[in-house]
């Protein structure tokens, strides 16, 4: 805060009078993320007034916007917190003690979050010290009475004018409010500097009007701008808490190790966790789903997110880990949709020899040779885009011998799948980071081939496209993009989709199988030490710190309303790092390495091990291909 004092000290003994911005100049709302975050503490205060409005923030920053809009209709420059209400009232159905009551839980509630901001103490005293006269310029609802009482709480007293756009009905972004600045004071326009942390309307408002001005800020407005965050609530109270605790200088989490605090992807992690726990609590009350089966292995992340969350909110919604994979559960689809399965088979395994795609349906080129050849295949060539339909007509020539290789293994899924209760009429959900939806489908079409009719809904992070065969029942949702929507979220998710799946990793191995053991069926996984060394070092201490950190947001006697955040915002603290990452991300998460398809080859997502850095500043690897995190290559090559 520096700069600004010293830029208003080297002015003072030009001018007369110093104005300044109340809000987030001279005092703030450390406790609140953003101003429309107070509407979540008057809801709650609602509640125990007997007054219960459904979204109340929503109702309100809505009853504001209409309010907005009858002013501009009247030619009045501002509204009022009165007039603000009333539309409230109209929204929420209330008559006018009901509404008057309200109004009075928002002033109640500004009254007890309003601090007086040091760096806002700063520029006053030094005002104050050169024997300024002292003004108050404030585009806001309030009444001058109100500010009046807030400026004496906060310790700010010989205020000498106090101007509300609310009374005024003239605002500092369009310059009328300081024309009645300068009305009021008498003062010519040069011998004012005003002092505020908008720089449209404190800063180039003034200086359109002739004022000096000095532009200043928050450390809560900085750490926004820094991730291209707006101005206002997350959605859900207890995200814009988390997020203050982020932003705050002191919220580097205790129980990070050295990696998680180096990297700082803690707090963003966390952001990134609990947002898709909180849309994914409001969407299965909405839908009234009281089962969700978390997919492993993302999902097993998820389902610790989401525990905290429903036990915090009370939902009473049975969570069940589900140990599925793509590679466990395509025998079944082999039978309930062949013609599904040859897509898949023939299309999700691009750039594979033929080879190598044969035994992943149970077969060897020795025994397919007859067939390939009748194609114009040969078991070496690499599976692309000018021999998939020949290859899909190879299989429907061993569709027979595939059929008998997977029968044991489909009739073990089923098995599994009824054991968990997931094969019966229960209405339930499927959760899992998503993109594709393959796995759900795959049980959405087992589900139609048994009889079994049920409703079954898939809750993804985020989805790109329908599977390959979706059958007409299939429905599916993804919190940060839908569909592949909208564009700018997905933007940041497709810079590498497989460091979010790393990041949402299990600290076991993938699904291979299910085998009869102990009278059960148990899944049979995958063991591969290198890649538990990669969990257990660098993914589990980012997952542990994040939940302590959500732990601590969610512990007291608070009351939890499952209330579903802003993706927007979400994935832009939770992830912006993955378009933008710091040398220290590159460096931690650079090497890691993922199979890019089902029971492949795992690579690391910059190239790294493979090509070293050669390259770098190029969109593609030395061997022709693209990396799977771009971004964080560029940077380890130091671009």
């Amino acid at each position: 805060m520096t700069a600004p004092v010293a830029m208003l000290g080297r002015m003072l003994d030009d001018v007369d009078v110093v104005s300044f911005d109340f809000f987030d100049t001279l005092v703030h709302r450390p406790s609140l993320y953003a101003p429309t975050s107070l509407f979540h503490l008057i809801d709650e205060a609602a509640v125990g007034e007997g007054l219960s409005i459904k979204e109340f923030p929503s109702v309100r920053i809505r009853g504001e916007a209409i309010a907005r809009v009858r002013a501009q209709g009247h030619g009045v420059g501002d509204v009022t917190l009165p007039e603000i209400y009333r539309e409230v009232g109209v929204l929420a159905r209330f008559d006018e003690a009901e509404t008057a009551t309200l109004l009075g839980l928002e002033l109640a509630a500004e009254r007890r979050v309003i601090q007086m901001l040091p760096s806002g103490r700063a520029l006053y005293g030094a005002a104050v010290d050169a024997g300024k006269r002292i003004a108050i310029v404030s585009d806001t609802y309030f009444s001058v009475e109100f500010l009046t009482e807030l400026a004496e709480r906060a310790g700010y007293v010989n205020i000498e004018w106090i101007l509300a756009s609310s009374v005024e009905r003239a605002t500092k972004a369009q310059g009328g409010l300081f024309d009645r600045l300068l009305e009021r004071t008498g003062a010519p326009a040069g011998r004012v500097v005003h002092v505020g942390d908008d720089a449209y309307s404190d800063y180039r408002g003034a200086l359109g009007r002739g004022l000096r001005a000095v532009l200043t800020s928050t450390p809560m407005q900085a750490w926004k701008r820094a991730r291209s965050v707006p101005n206002r609530t997350t959605g859900a109270r207890v995200l814009d808490d988390l997020l203050v605790s982020l932003a705050s200088p002191s919220s580097r989490s205790e129980t990070c190790d050295d990696t998680c605090d180096d990297t700082g992807l803690v707090p963003e992690v966390a952001v990134l966790y609990l947002g898709h726990a909180l849309w994914l609590a409001s969407q299965l009350v909405q839908s009234r789903i009281r089962t969700v089966y978390f997919f492993s292995r993302d999902g097993q992340i998820m389902k610790e997110f989401f525990d905290l969350v429903s036990r915090a909110a009370g939902l009473g919604i049975e969570s069940r880990y589900l140990h599925v994979s793509r590679a466990a559960l395509y025998p079944t689809v082999i039978f309930t949709s062949p013609e599904t399965a040859r897509r898949l088979f023939a299309h999700n395994w691009d750039h594979l020899p033929i080879a190598h795609a044969l035994r992943r349906v149970g077969l060897e080129p020795d025994e397919s040779q007859d067939a390939l050849r009748a194609a114009g295949l040969r078991a070496d060539a690499v599976l692309g885009a000018a021999s998939r339909d020949r290859f899909e007509s190879t299989l429907v020539r061993l569709w027979p011998l595939i059929e008998r290789r997977n029968a044991a293994a489909s009739e073990c899924a089923i098995a599994y799948l009824e054991q968990e209760g997931v094969l019966t009429t229960e209405h339930s959900a499927f959760v899992d980071i998503g993109w594709h939806g393959t796995m759900q489908n795959a049980i959405v079409l087992l589900c139609r081939h048994l009889g079994i009719v049920k409703p079954v809904n898939g809750y993804y992070l985020g989805t790109f496209d329908q599977p390959v065969g979706a059958d007409r029942s299939y429905r599916a949702s993804g919190f940060l993009v839908d569909n592949d929507n909208p564009p700018d979220i997905r933007a940041i998710v497709r810079a590498s989709p497989s460091v979010i799946e790393l990041l949402h990793g299990a600290d076991h191995g993938s699904v291979e199988r299910y085998e009869p053991r102990d009278g059960r069926v148990a899944p049979v996984l995958a063991d591969d030490a290198d890649e538990r060394e990669q969990h257990r070092r660098v993914i589990a201490p980012i997952q542990h710190a994040a939940l302590a950190r959500a732990r601590a947001v969610l512990g007291g006697d608070r009351t939890l309303r499952a209330s579903a955040p802003d993706p927007g915002m979400v994935a832009r603290v939770g992830l912006g790092w993955l378009t933008k990452p710091t040398p220290a991300v590159a460096e931690a998460l650079g090497s890691l390495r993922i199979a890019s398809d089902v029971r492949g080859v795992s690579r690391s997502v910059t190239g790294v091990i493979e090509h070293g850095l050669e390259g770098a500043a190029g969109e593609m690897l030395p061997d022709g291909s693209r990396p799977m995190w771009p971004a964080g290559r560029r940077v380890l090559g130091g671009q």
